[in-house]
């Protein structure tokens, strides 16, 4: 599968475009291009996850962080909910998203929260989880807000996820289920030198500019830039 669309967070005043691409039954590669910040790029090749931006270069991920987008990298996932919640409890009906829809009450490595399926459609509808996060426990809300179909397929094309505040909408524009190319998904060559030498992260060559000025070399500490945001991945 290959989904092209748009990412935008408006109350910080980014938007880009990204495209996913996902072979079954374990590959899995997000570019991001966000206006004023440059190239993101995260992927799994079915072993070694990373990810790559121009604020805090390229490293291998770990624990977590790598559980997470090995969960996300499994093109089956949908078909086994019993790999992603470890409990599962009907609450009954609720509204959510300004629609009926039933609740359920989950606990697993995600998070533990809610589901929300509409109750005519009984499409997904979002979802509210505490996620474990770097920074502690995080709320955080997720809104199916619209479906389209693609090559006959429903999918949820604009998507909104709430946290700390802000929110970030993705919209689906284009989703292409022809054949793609194994070799796509491969380590870029900077990957394959971290996981050669052993290292968990390379500094990016340079330093974003400030009001105005020109790009500076990137000192030899490997610590992001203060402020640097993670690089958006699409839910």
């Amino acid at each position: 599968m290959r989904m092209e669309g748009a990412l935008a967070a408006a109350a910080m005043g980014m938007k880009g475009r990204m495209v996913v691409q996902a072979l079954a039954p374990n590959l899995f590669l997000t570019s991001i291009d966000m206006d004023g910040i440059g190239s993101m790029k995260q992927g799994f090749d079915g072993t070694v996850g990373w990810t790559s931006n121009p604020m805090m270069g390229t490293q291998l991920l770990e624990g977590n962080t790598l559980e997470e987008l090995r969960r996300s990298a499994d093109f089956y996932r949908e078909l086994d909910p019993g790999k992603v919640w470890k409990v599962a409890t009907v609450k009954g009906g609720t509204d959510f998203g300004g629609l009926p829809c039933y609740e359920i009450a989950v606990e697993g490595d995600m998070g533990n929260g809610s589901l929300f399926y509409g109750v005519a459609d009984g499409l997904a509808r979002g979802m509210r989880l505490e996620v474990d996060t770097p920074m502690g426990k995080m709320p955080t809300t997720t809104r199916m807000v619209e479906y389209k179909p693609f090559d006959g397929l429903l999918i949820a094309s604009k998507t909104e996820i709430e946290a700390m505040g802000a929110v970030q909408t993705m919209t689906v524009e284009k989703v292409d289920f022809t054949p793609i190319d194994p070799m796509g998904f491969e380590l870029p060559p900077d990957v394959k030198a971290l996981v050669a030498s052993g290292k968990r992260r390379a500094p990016p060559a340079t330093r974003p500019a400030r009001n105005g000025a020109a790009a500076k070399p990137a000192p030899g500490s490997t610590k992001p830039a203060p402020g640097a945001a993670p690089t958006p991945v699409p839910a």
